[in-house]
């Protein structure tokens, strides 16, 4: 299996100051390798010929996917049991989506006392060890968890760490859901073998202002981005998705899921508009 990595004088594709998107900026290298193909495909990015890093861990069931990110909302601390037990009995009503909660740390247990399918929403590339104040991505398997976010806007890493910590997680039989603000730092990602990738543009994070509406070639380029590097990761996609209607808009787009937070955790009833979103993804 072949490592990808940058031309010119800055090293690795795992060098530790370079971001996903930074580095999908860059170009592929492998001078002595007949696998790598020598045809940029876009965004500057050479079309490698070689399987994703460690494979991949498959979602258990082929369906659409919505996920929601309580962020560290205050609404997270005081109405997490509300969405967990709408979540609950939606999975069990519906056939086609796949709900899926992201909870800060402290809130995996009660969460998944009532609902099973959280995720954590970041672990850190540390090794067990002397690190106060990290969640070492290996304590995954410790943890009553499905997986993890990595990279979200909001907490971005650099290429190596996201890489490590995608490495040990999947090591732990858990899922990765990492999160990309661009076409082509979504097919960076995808190189790395998560269960999914999420394009999520961070201008419109937290707007109201849909990416299914106000920029809906970030999906659809993605979409083919990622399908070109792994075709068999399913990308999601999120920002400022807001109604029931802007989801259903991204899966026509190609997205086989989105990733949402304010507008369901910020609501004045949020297992209502969970209710209202979930439903209109099952018919989608």
């Amino acid at each position: 299996m072949l490592t990808p990595r940058l031309t010119g004088d800055r090293g690795s594709v795992l060098a530790p100051q370079l971001t996903a998107h930074t580095w999908a900026q860059g170009l592929y290298a492998a001078p002595h390798s007949p696998t790598m193909e020598r045809r940029a495909w876009g965004h500057n990015i050479f079309r490698p010929a070689y399987k994703v890093v460690g494979g991949c861990t498959p979602m258990s069931v082929e369906r659409l996917v919505l996920a929601v990110n309580l962020k560290a909302y205050p609404q997270a601390f005081t109405r997490y049991m509300d969405l967990a037990r709408e979540a609950r009995l939606l999975s069990e009503r519906l056939s086609r989506v796949r709900i899926i909660l992201a909870v800060p740390a402290p809130l995996v247990y009660p969460v998944g006392s009532v609902y099973d399918d959280v995720y954590l929403q970041h672990v850190d590339s540390v090794d067990y060890g002397s690190h106060t104040g990290y969640l070492p991505a290996r304590a995954v398997e410790h943890l009553p968890v499905k997986g993890t976010l990595l990279n979200h806007s909001e907490h971005k890493i650099t290429y190596r760490s996201l890489a490590k910590a995608a490495q040990e997680v999947k090591a732990a039989g858990k899922e990765v859901l990492i999160c990309a603000d661009t076409p082509t730092e979504a097919a960076a990602v995808a190189l790395l073998g998560p269960t999914m990738v999420a394009v999520e543009p961070p201008e419109l994070i937290g707007t109201g202002i849909p990416v299914s509406r106000a920029k809906p070639e970030v999906i659809t380029s993605a979409v083919e981005a990622v399908k070109r590097v792994a075709p068999q990761v399913p990308l999601l996609a999120g920002a400022g998705i807001s109604s029931p209607e802007d989801a259903v808009k991204a899966i026509e787009l190609g997205a086989r899921g989105v990733l949402v937070a304010s507008h369901i955790v910020k609501a004045h009833d949020p297992a209502e508009r969970l209710r209202r979103m979930a439903e209109a993804v099952e018919e989608a």
